[in-house]
Order: C-alpha cells, then structure tokens, then sequence
C-alpha cells in the first residue's frame, strides 16, 4: 500500500518527504519497527522521545507520524498532524481497510461486567449459527482460536488488526468490550447500568462515572446509545434466605423495553439455576458459575440476543451449555469436598460482589486469598481488607503482581484496612504458591476457598521476577496433592 492512499484519510498540518513511499506496517514502538512501517509516534513527556523517532528510523521506518513540530528524519517521510492518537485511529482503519464497516461490531461498556456480558454474549451468537468474534480483557476469540490479552484495552492497531482477521474467517459479528463505545468504530453500542428502580430514563443515556467509560466520555454522551441494559440488583444473598427475582431492561433503539426477570434462583458449588422470563417465554436456565452476579451477566446478554432477533430456546440452550466465564467465580473442581473458585476481584465493590456470592451457597467457613496490584491506591487497599475482614472467616494475604512495589508495605496497607474490622483470622503470606497451598490444607468439607486477584491472568510478576502462574492450574495441582481429587465426581446442582 503506497503512503499517499494511508495519508490521505489524515488531517495533515505539514508534510517532508515523498508520499510514494511502499507501507508494509504499522508500529507504535519504535523497537518492533522494521523495514517498510509507518511509525506512529504518540504524545510522550519524556526527553527521549525524539530518540524513539531515530531508532525508528534506523530500523527502516519510511514515514514518522507525530504532532510535534521540528521533526527532522532525512531517510524518512515526516507527517505532522494536529492530534497523533486520532491518526493512528485513522491509519489503522485505512491500512486493514475498514474491517470495521464489513462485520456488525457490538460494544459492551459497562465497568467490571462488561467482559463477562460479551463472553456470554458471543457464546450465544455462536450457539444462534453466527460466527462471532471477541474482543475483551478476557481473552480474544477468532473462531475457535484464543489469544491472550497481554494489555488491555488493546490499541486500536491492535483491534483493528483482530477486526481483519475476524473479516477473514468470515465472522458475522464483534463483541467488543471497551471503557467506552468506541466512537473509531461502526455497530451497535451497549451500555451496561446497575440502577435503583425508577432511575432510567428510556431512550436516554443513563449517568455513568468517568472511570468506567474512560477519557473518551465526553465524546460518548454526545452519541445515542442504540442499546440500553439495566439492571435492578437484589439485595446481597444470604445462607438459607430467599434470593429474590432479578429484574433486566432493555432498550434497543426506538423499540420498546424489553423486560426480562430471573426467579426461583439456586446457587450451590456447581453452578445456578433460575428460571427466565421472556415476554415469549418461561424457561428454566443452569449456568457453571455459582455467583449471583453471573445470573445478572446472562440476563444482560439474553436481552442483547434477543433484542438482536436471537430465538429464546437458543438463548436458553446456549445458556445451559455455557462454560465458565475464565477468572471470574470461575469453579475448579477435581472432586474435593469443598469449593474453590478463582475470581479476577482486584477492588473492594469486585471483592464483596465475589465474597457476597460465595457466602450465598457456603455451608461452611470461607477462605480467601487476597492482595492488591502495584499502583494501587492506598485508600483502596485499606476498603479491600475492611471488606475481607467483615466477610471472609479466613484470610491470607498475599503477592498479587507487586510489579516494582514492596509486598510487605502492600500487605501492611491491606492489614490496616483488615485491622479496623477486626484483628484475628489473618495472615500475611507473600509466596502466592504457598498461600493457596495453605487454604486448600485447612479447607474442610463445606467450605470454599476464593482465589482473588488474578482471575485468569497466567504470569506473576513481583519485584524482580515475571513468572508463568495460574491459580486455576495451582490449585488443581495442590487439590490433587493434598488427595481430595476424585475424577470420577462433581457438584451437581439441586
């Protein structure tokens, strides 16, 4: 592809150098750059960034994109334009040639619950016969591939470039998961809301804060979202108390709400059941993970489904068959006679949604391991182990990506916050290995263990190491090791 074709979807304030240069690639790092890209360099305080532009070049850049005035590259095309981000948004269009504007992409906002909603979305779809892509902090799906989601969000060379292998594959639809409805993107924009009853306003945009739609939320209210979910939450189950129904809206561009209700909801170790109500049906529904809020996911992603013209009995068949959403109340079950779930909670409202549904279906006494990510605010540490301390019965904190933090002032934050609860039934345990190893020795029938933090990341990293580490594997290992496995069993639901 020449430069000219890629430089003409940009606005361009000056131009140095030819523009019937051969593209082979984009690059926004300058040492992945190689013969042939187009090197994007983005807004960057540091006095090195210059020095970028010049490796760069000397790894064969033929043409340096950046607002920065003064940019002097002999052996390279230099484009300035007014704002850098918005030309990488526009290249990367221009040079996978709108893969975008060839599938019906759907964009699931919403904080924490939007990566399970389109994880549970895309199964549906696919279960409907439409071959369907994903893009989330989960994992990226291209049929039946899976790739890991290193960073997240991903950078738009990085979507737009799984958008042109989902256009390959021949994929009907993108779920795409994003802080905010990605306004570079054509489809149709989700937005996911917890509302008081009588809060929403249909048709309208509903008040969401500014960290779960991202920077770009000014530019997000001035759209219409076409599809609109709210949910009404029940109150926190209780051991032995009744759960009551869980009430979802829908509003799809001009149609009307779209009302559906989940009753009658069980949860026990091996799963939930509840039963759905459509407007055009009444259908019994099971799904792998035992967490109330998952009830909520896929009561969000059936009314997407059905708002799109999915049949109810495949929204209800490919509930049923589900499997776990990865790292979030994710069960790992060799036969032991008690619970272990692996549950990506990292913040205090994630971890008490967690704790709260693991207590909903624990006969016995519930174990947590917990920690908190480098960078984490303070104020954030001291709410996670408050809210360890007033539901947990036992606890363990520990290493959870320290990255270049001390986990020793990490723990101590976390036990602070634990000790304005109370100061008995915890312990500090850095090597994450040895703290799931502890919990799993001390469980007892009944019981569960929540592996919190990492969710289904697979690498740790602390302060001089990065490792390979998933506590889903980890456990499993130590379930069998401690001679509780039995293959041959698992939970059933009642």
């Amino acid at each position: 592809m020449l430069l000219r074709h890629l430089a003409a979807s940009l606005n361009i304030v000056r131009t140095q150098g030819s523009l019937d240069r051969e593209v082979r690639s984009l690059a926004l790092d300058s040492q992945r750059t190689a013969s042939g890209s187009v090197f994007v360099a983005l807004p960057n305080p540091s006095p090195h960034s210059g020095e970028s532009i010049q490796e760069a070049v000397d790894r064969g850049a033929v043409a340096v994109v950046c607002q920065c005035r003064g940019v002097f590259a002999p052996r390279a095309t230099v484009i300035q334009v007014p704002d850098a981000r918005e030309a990488l948004l526009r290249l990367a269009e221009a040079f996978f040639q709108h893969p975008g504007a060839k599938l019906q992409t759907i964009h699931v906002a919403g904080a924490s619950a939007a990566a399970p909603v389109a994880f549970i979305l895309r199964e549906i779809l696919e279960a409907a016969g439409d071959r369907t892509g994903l893009i989330s902090s989960i994992h990226h799906q291209l049929g039946d591939r899976v790739l890991p989601a290193w960073f997240t969000p991903p950078t738009p060379l990085e979507t737009q470039a799984l958008l042109a292998q989902m256009v390959r594959i021949g994929c009907r639809f993108c779920v795409l998961e994003q802080p905010a409805a990605a306004p570079h993107l054509q489809g149709i924009d989700v937005l996911l809301q917890h509302q008081k009853p009588g809060w929403f306003v249909p048709g309208a945009i509903p008040p969401v804060s500014p960290p779960q739609l991202g920077p770009s939320i000014d530019r997000y209210r001035t759209r219409q979202a076409s599809l609109t979910v709210h949910q009404v939450p029940p109150a926190p189950a209780l051991p032995g108390a009744r759960i009551g129904p869980i009430e979802t809206l829908v509003s799809y561009g001009a149609r009307p709400w779209l009302r559906l209700e989940a009753s009658s909801l069980t949860l026990s170790p091996g799963g939930a059941r509840f039963q759905l109500h459509t407007p055009a049906a009444r259908m019994t529904c099971r799904l792998p993970s035992p967490g109330q809020s998952h009830v909520q996911y896929a009561l969000a992603a059936a009314g997407i489904a059905l708002a799109l013209g999915v049949d109810p009995s495949i929204v209800r068949r490919a509930l049923c068959s589900l499997p776990p959403v990865p790292g979030r109340l994710e069960p790992v079950d060799a036969g032991q006679p008690f619970s272990v779930l692996v549950d990506r909670a990292r913040r205090p409202d994630d971890l008490r949604d967690a704790l709260q549904s693991a207590r909903a279906f624990t006969a016995g006494r519930l174990l947590l391991a917990t920690g908190s990510p480098g960078g984490s605010p303070l104020e954030e540490r001291i709410a996670l182990g408050e809210v360890a301390a007033r539901i947990a019965d036992l606890t363990v904190l520990t290493s959870d990506n320290s990255s270049k933090e001390s986990p020793d002032l990490i723990a101590c934050q976390i036990l602070a916050g634990y000790h304005r609860i109370r100061s008995n039934d915890v312990a500090i345990e850095h090597d994450r290995q040895q703290a799931i190893r502890q919990l799993i020795r001390q469980a007892r029938p009944g019981d569960t263990v929540l592996l919190a933090g990492k969710g289904n990341e697979t690498i740790q990293i602390d302060p001089d190491t990065l490792l390979p580490f998933d506590d889903r594997v980890f456990a499993r290992e130590m379930i069998e090791e401690s001679g509780f496995a039995v293959p041959a069993r698992r939970h059933r639901l009642p």
